[in-house]
């Protein structure tokens, strides 16, 4: 799409009337007394072509809205279309889900979940590292960065093996020359009656869903307390707070990392790191195809959800970018469940 003339998506990004525009689009919230209801239905903003404010805000007239809007926005020189430091717009009107200038390393990005935060992070303007345990996701990578105009890159790292999980962090910021935000959602599952589980299943499972999570955490936080910023985002489970059937490894290992989630924000919350976890429900997966194709088991699961349905990776779009952006902020030690009302029955 082209916007504004612009049809290069990092630029269209950096275009400060663009940037202006974005920022009147969350502008109500910021007025004191002008929250009536139906506020935010009386206007649409749309990109444009000039810069004159008649064509910037198509509004029906709502004149004490309009009068506030010029009297804060315009008597700012930093939002004024004709200053030279105009793209520089104040805190106060940032974007609170802007990622941009961000890096973010996506564990077990490949495809699924991961393949679906990587890209909600890159449509939010961070540059993203995928990890993949096998294979390097070329094509993956280079449509992220095609339709957001940000950097995508690749890692493989097999985090069954201690060795290599210990090189990611390092060679994320070897590559990226910084780390904002670490998404561990790189995870395994093993299903069998628990007195024939084998110590073997158990062992990777553990090694994978928990133990590498915690090392991935540890080299992150490093960085990220030298730095006095950055955001965690692990990926727990359902399971965390309900047991499953036959899969005992991956219920101890999820519930370790709502856990370990909390552990870590107890100790990093006042020092600028945000750990956080999404719990998700029933997403349709590759780790959930072994349900799915059991039509007694999905018909049980699916009769339970609220919301009628099983979950698509793209439902947990928004809780990854919320977590990972400057609106989580205050957010820490929270375990978010994105499960289409499984918990609330």
């Amino acid at each position: 799409m082209q916007t504004n003339g612009v049809d290069d998506p990092a630029k269209q990004r950096n275009d400060p009337r663009i940037r202006l525009a974005n920022n009147i689009r969350y502008f109500p919230s910021r007025i004191s007394g002008l929250r009536g209801p139906g506020l935010n239905t009386l206007w649409d903003v749309s990109i444009v072509k000039q810069i004159h404010a008649s064509e910037r805000v198509r509004a029906q007239p709502h004149v004490e809205f309009l009068d506030a809007f010029n009297r804060v926005v315009y008597a700012n020189p930093n939002t004024d279309p004709t200053a030279a430091e105009f793209g520089k717009v104040t805190s106060q009107n940032d974007h609170p889900f802007d990622l941009s200038g961000r890096v973010a390393l996506v564990t077990g990005a490949s495809r699924g979940i991961g393949a679906a935060m990587a890209r909600a992070l890159a449509s939010c303007g961070a540059d993203v590292i995928l990890h993949a345990s096998r294979s390097e996701p070329d094509d993956l990578a280079a449509a992220i960065a095609r339709e957001n105009g940000v950097k995508a890159s690749c890692l493989v790292a097999n985090l069954e093996q201690r060795e290599e999980a210990y090189t990611l962090v390092p060679r994320a910021l070897a590559a990226a020359g910084r780390l904002d935000i670490l998404v561990n959602n790189a995870g395994i599952i093993r299903r069998a009656d628990a007195v024939d589980y084998s110590d073997a299943d158990w062992d990777a499972v553990l090694e994978v869903d928990l133990s590498s999570v915690f090392r991935l955490c540890r080299a992150a936080g490093r960085h990220m307390l030298a730095e006095g910023r950055g955001k965690i985002v692990n990926v727990s489970s359902l399971l965390a707070f309900q047991g499953g059937i036959r899969v005992p490894a991956y219920a101890a290992a999820k519930a370790g990392v709502a856990q370990l989630t909390k552990a870590l924000a107890n100790e990093w919350a006042g020092r600028g790191v945000n750990v956080n976890a999404i719990a998700p429900g029933y997403i349709r997966t590759d780790n959930t195809r072994a349900l799915a194709d059991d039509p007694i088991r999905y018909k049980q699961i699916l009769e339970r959800i609220p919301a009628g349905r099983w979950g698509d990776p793209q439902d947990l779009a928004g809780a990854v970018v919320f977590l990972a952006s400057p609106a989580a902020d205050y957010v820490h030690g929270h375990v978010l469940v994105v499960d289409g009302g499984w918990m609330g029955r």
